[in-house]
């Protein structure tokens, strides 16, 4: 049997024995209140040095992304202009006020389709057919 006696939820040690709880006591460090600031100061260092790198991380990501972006709207301009070199004037200058993707919507669309087509010469008429007129100021 144990010689501890319980009062009010609390153990108490009969003399002559270790106290459980002050055995607990004298295992944990105490740490003052410098110790503490010098810890809380080496992690705050820490993670603005994490911050730091992981912000220019994402600001050379986005550098990249950005001169990518540009490379690839050259390329999608060059396209389009190639495409609406056979337009006529008027549909070239609507189009080029939309955005790159609207316009190469409407460029890849098969209803906006316009073929150049040549207007044949018109015929001439011929001369057996010529009402003679004797008096040209006569006539009508």
């Amino acid at each position: 049997m144990s010689k501890e006696v319980v009062v009010d939820d609390a153990v108490e040690p009969v003399e002559g024995e270790a106290n459980p709880v002050e055995d607990v006591k004298q295992t944990q460090k105490v740490f003052t209140q410098a110790e503490v600031d010098s810890i809380v100061k080496q992690r705050v260092s820490r993670e603005q040095v994490q911050t730091k790198e992981a912000r220019l991380s994402l600001e050379t990501m986005q550098k990249e992304s950005e001169e990518k972006i540009q490379a690839y709207e050259s390329v999608i301009s060059k396209m389009i202009a190639n495409q609406l070199e056979p337009l006529p004037d008027g549909i070239k200058s609507l189009v080029k006020k939309l955005s790159l993707l609207d316009q190469i919507d409407w460029l890849s669309s098969a209803d906006n389709l316009i073929e150049k087509r040549e207007i044949p010469e018109t015929p001439k008429g011929s001369t057996s057919n010529k009402p003679k007129v004797s008096d040209p100021g006569r006539l009508f």
